[in-house]
């Protein structure tokens, strides 16, 4: 399934100059079905970055959030909740374990999510 909510590049400053500085950058798009609280959404991350440091990754990790209200998820017809996405610097292959991992957050805080893929940006300069 195709993400409404991948996050546009040139929103983003940060993802841009990772684009820069690494040649590219991998996105993992997720979507949860309720309010995540900043405190949930950084237990998620904190989980997939002690993941990914065990299996080898040791570059730059972002994350973006946003809610999806009411009025948006009308105009989109989909559902409120919380878009994430998980930014790796360069093209990785680790989407395996960053669906699993973030996946699994999800369910240990009781939230229906949706996984809406990978998304990898190269730098053509």
């Amino acid at each position: 399934m195709k993400s409404l909510f991948v996050i546009n590049m040139f929103d983003f400053p940060e993802l841009n100059e990772m684009l820069s500085k690494f040649g590219g950058v991998t996105c993992y798009n997720f979507f949860a079905y309720g309010n995540l609280t900043d405190e949930e959404v950084q237990l998620l991350v904190d989980g997939t970055r002690i993941r990914l440091l065990q299996a080898g990754f040791e570059s730059n990790v972002m994350v973006f959030s946003s809610y999806v209200d009411e009025d948006l998820a009308s105009m989109l017809n989909h559902y409120q909740g919380t878009t994430i996405t998980i930014a790796l610097a360069g093209k990785t292959s680790f989407e395996y374990l960053v669906k699993r991992n973030t996946m699994d957050g999800f369910k240990f805080l009781r939230y229906k999510a949706d996984y809406h893929g990978e998304v990898v940006s190269e730098s053509h300069v």
